[in-house]
């Protein structure tokens, strides 16, 4: 367990150096949340190494940092500390996955689409011998729907795509529910009427 903290700590801290420097505007605003997922592995078939169809987990952690006016990288590390749906997973499901999403404008009811691609660094599945760790190609569409000036829901599918060589992990889509706090590092806001609302950066 500390070495799982461990890992997450000090991937958190180079990615807040490597993109933190790199902000474009000053009013930059980031975002944080807590969510649950689900994973679909597919039909029970030769192509299914796991023998698992779905495995659920709580908790999700997102962090995003805004770079511009569409752009914002993603954070996500999903950890078993509980099984939200009840079902019995054939294997404890860990991933750590780093992206790049275009934000869309809100379209409607304060929601905003965004689609995205990154990479994941999935952990094997222990019900299967000699496992191994794998990283993924990830592609994702979701959507945050602003409850408030700095609340939101946001949902996303995750498709992520694994070399067919691995045994110990099959490609697979990723569903993620949760729920985001966005806000800036700089208090007060140059724009008249303090903070901006999050569906209209």
């Amino acid at each position: 367990m500390l070495k799982k903290v461990f890992k997450v700590v000090l991937c958190t801290i180079v990615w807040l150096l490597v993109y933190g420097v790199n902000a474009q505007n000053k009013d930059a605003s980031w975002s944080v949340g807590l969510g649950m997922s689900l994973e679909y592995f597919g039909e029970f078939n030769e192509n299914n190494k796991l023998s698992e169809r779905y495995n659920s987990q709580f908790s999700s952690f997102f962090l995003s940092k805004r770079l511009g006016d569409r752009l914002v990288a993603d954070l996500v590390y999903t950890t078993e500390l509980a099984n939200p749906l009840g079902s019995n997973n054939a294997f404890e499901y860990g991933s750590f996955d780093i992206s790049l999403k275009y934000d869309f404008s809100t379209i409607f009811l304060n929601i905003s689409p965004f689609i995205g691609v990154g990479y994941g660094y999935i952990k094997g599945a222990n019900s299967i011998e000699n496992t191994q760790d794998v990283i993924s190609l990830n592609f994702l569409v979701g959507g945050t729907y602003w409850i408030s000036n700095n609340v939101g829901l946001s949902s996303r599918l995750v498709y992520k795509n694994i070399n067919s060589k691995y045994d110990s992990m099959d490609s697979h889509i990723q569903g993620m529910l949760g729920l985001v706090y966005s806000f800036n590092l700089n208090s007060t806001s140059k724009h008249k009427g303090g903070r901006t609302r999050s569906w209209n950066r």
